[in-house]
């Protein structure tokens, strides 16, 4: 899972700088850009972040990181999105994505009414693609995950989850009862509830730790 080149505690602080940058966007997928500035707080005097980064990238875009995926852009990589998408991708989906990516970039304007898995959703419509890749990959990202585990509501508290439990990040259960769950994710300054009223009633809300 980790690339020779990265140590554990780089990768845990690319895990940690990436989560804060999802959840300071409240979305699931970013710019690399962000994630790099929120990577510089986490490094000391001395070190290189800009190291760390690219292991970690490099380890993403080699389909070593579960759960994250990595879309390049043109010209500068700080406008590449990372998407973080808490579940298995079908390649019906990784497709998708791929393919409206690329029309974004092209500079087309995508209704997205000819591919089948967008067909139903209004989610393709954008216009410069500096402001529109990361928007696109997080709105696909919500559909997939809606469809696939049937949650009602769904934000990035969810995969903040899912994520911080894989990489080995502390997550606390702070309360609990019949119908909710609330997780509290130090390294992240986050709380995450779960509330589960019904199996069709299910939804997932992040909650800033001040």
């Amino acid at each position: 899972m980790i690339a020779q080149s990265q140590s554990f505690e780089d990768l845990q602080r690319a895990i940690i700088a990436l989560l804060r940058t999802i959840a300071n966007s409240r979305s699931f997928a970013i710019w690399r850009g962000d994630f790099y500035d929120e990577l510089q707080k986490l490094v000391s005097d001395g070190e290189k972040p800009w190291q760390i980064e690219d292991a970690f990238i490099e380890a993403v875009r080699s389909g070593k990181m579960p759960f994250i995926y990595y879309f390049e852009g043109t010209d500068w990589d700080d406008f590449d999105t990372i998407a973080v998408i808490p579940m298995q991708l079908r390649p019906e989906h990784i497709a998708a994505m791929r393919y409206v990516h690329k029309l974004i970039l092209d500079d087309v304007l995508v209704h997205c009414n000819d591919y089948p898995i967008c067909k139903k959703h209004e989610v393709c419509e954008y216009g410069s693609r500096e402001s529109s890749t990361a928007d696109a990959m997080d709105a696909l990202a919500r559909i997939f995950l809606k469809e696939t585990l049937g949650f009602k509501e769904i934000d990035v508290g969810y995969a903040i989850y899912v994520l911080a439990k894989y990489y080995n990040l502390d997550v606390k259960v702070v309360n609990r009862d019949e119908n909710r769950i609330i997780f509290k994710i130090p390294d992240v300054g986050v709380e995450v509830w779960y509330h589960h009223y019904s199996k069709n009633n299910r939804k997932w809300i992040m909650i800033n730790d001040d």
